[in-house]
């Protein structure tokens, strides 16, 4: 675990650079998965907010407004009471801006993907699919700031 963080650390990207905060639900005390993720992430040149395991939606929500992430991913390996588990990730997703990509992954993930799908919510099942939804999250996140910024052609005088 202390070796994936330090390796999420010294891949670490500068100012500007998409964020993704990265945690486990309520629960859910198997930090490796986590710690994985945000390697993961790292190496595909996000910014990694790491924030480790066990923690309410509110909290991460929280984590994922502060540091205006693009992306939260949650790590579920896993799932010891499912209503639970189920209520916290569909908090999480109400809670965050709709722009904000909510990835969950790992086995416990895969056994309540039809729910999860179901409320909006990205399920992969292994860090390939993580790679595949992180590039997708920030291809959209990067269209949405150049829609909102204005273009050269824009700030030009029209007469």
């Amino acid at each position: 675990h202390d070796i994936l963080v330090e390796t999420m650390r010294s891949l670490a990207r500068g100012h500007g650079v998409a964020r993704v905060v990265v945690a486990t639900p309520p629960g859910e005390r198997h930090a490796i998965g986590a710690a994985l993720v945000g390697a993961t992430a790292a190496a595909e040149g996000w910014s990694v907010v790491y924030l480790g395991s066990d923690l309410p939606a509110g909290e991460i929500a929280a984590a994922a407004a502060a540091t205006d992430s693009q992306a939260v991913a949650i790590s579920v390996v896993f799932v010891d009471d499912r209503e639970r588990t189920l209520g916290e990730l569909r908090t999480l997703r109400a809670r965050l801006p709709g722009e904000v990509t909510l990835l969950v992954g790992g086995a416990g993930a895969t056994a309540l993907a039809a729910e999860l799908e179901g409320a909006g919510i990205r399920v992969g099942a292994s860090l390939s699919d993580l790679r595949d939804a992180l590039r997708v999250a920030h291809r959209d996140a990067t269209r949405d700031v150049d829609r909102v910024s204005p273009s050269a052609d824009d700030s030009s005088d029209q007469r």
